[in-house]
């Protein structure tokens, strides 16, 4: 079983993965924000693997001129409410990642795919 089935099959394992995700993804949204010149430029920008969506809030919120689209899989954002510039969408990243300016892979998310690269 690869890391992301477990973790759709395991609350515990899933609350877990995600208070450790939005704790990482508070730091990175104070790096981020500190550093506006990274988005100068861009007028869109796809995060995938956002989580909670801790970072495309921040992002979303500090830099309204963005169009944000976070993708992840779609029962991580089942829930999640989006705003003006900011839509949450599910999907793989593997089969298509929609178009933007720029790409932000989460750090746990790239761990995860390699764990699971053999699967794909």
């Amino acid at each position: 079983m690869g890391l992301w089935d477990f973790i759709s099959q395991n609350p515990e394992a899933r609350k877990q993965f995600d208070e450790t995700m939005e704790r990482d993804s508070k730091v990175i949204s104070l790096a981020l924000c500190d550093c506006k010149s990274v988005f100068e430029g861009l007028d869109s920008i796809v995060e995938v693997g956002g989580g909670t969506g801790t970072v495309a809030k921040v992002v979303s919120e500090a830099f309204p001129h963005l169009k944000y689209t976070m993708l992840d899989l779609p029962y991580v954002v089942a829930n999640l409410t989006g705003s003006e510039n900011l839509n949450y969408m599910g999907g793989d990243m593997f089969q298509a990642i929609p178009p933007a300016d720029a790409v932000l892979l989460s750090g746990f998310y790239m761990i995860g795919m390699m764990m699971n690269a053999s699967r794909y």
